[in-house]
């Protein structure tokens, strides 16, 4: 993905007036493909009413309502549905024009993303997180009061894992944390105390 986002790099260069393009622009420019149950029109909806100061909900195409509760300079969260959420972050690639991360978060109710990058034409880069599988070995954790034992058992009843991302607001990072269906509220408290959230950093090419 690296080799891909070089020869990106190379191309964006050239493209100057890209870089002057604002977060309303690039969302309005965005294709409906990349935003399921919410079309352009409703898009720009989206952000005249926060212009105008009021609450940036639109109704959807599952007959429910779509809500953008932020968009800065650099960022931008939505709500699209009950079960699905979306953050768009805006990137500083060395040398080069910036990126956009667009993580999509699921919950049913364990919540599971994904993390994409995109050039400003909202061609598909890659993506965001490489080696994702091996995160997930970073965020189980033993704590000092468990026995070992007690911490491979434990680990033993989990059938699988998912991994959930969160774009931060006010700086180029990604917190990463793990997903893990319970059967009951007393495996999930079990389950707790093992869980590391991780903060990865944008380094001008991926988050590591």
């Amino acid at each position: 993905m690296k080799k891909v986002l070089f020869f990106f790099l190379v191309i964006s260069a050239c493209t100057i007036s890209a870089s002057a393009r604002s977060m309303k622009d690039l969302w309005s420019s965005a294709p409906d493909s990349l935003f399921r149950y919410v079309d352009h029109n409703h898009r720009l909806e989206m952000t005249s009413f926060i212009d105008m100061g009021l609450k940036g909900d639109v109704d959807n195409q599952l007959g429910s309502k779509s809500v953008m509760d932020t968009i800065t300079n650099d960022y931008i969260h939505l709500t699209l549905s009950a079960q699905l959420s979306m953050a768009i972050k805006r990137l500083a690639v060395a040398g080069g024009d910036s990126v956009l991360c667009v993580v999509r978060t699921w919950s049913a109710p364990e919540k599971e993303s994904s993390a994409l990058l995109y050039d400003q034409n909202w061609n598909l880069i890659g993506e965001a997180v490489e080696h994702s599988s091996d995160l997930k070995q970073q965020l189980l954790v033993r704590p000092d009061t468990m026995s070992e034992a007690n911490y491979r058992e434990l680990l033993g009843e989990i059938d699988f894992t998912m991994v959930s991302y969160e774009l931060a607001a006010d700086k180029p990072s990604l917190i990463v944390s793990l997903s893990i269906p319970a059967v009951d509220k007393v495996q999930k408290q079990r389950f707790s105390v093992i869980k590391k959230l991780k903060e990865l950093n944008w380094d001008g090419r991926t988050f590591n």
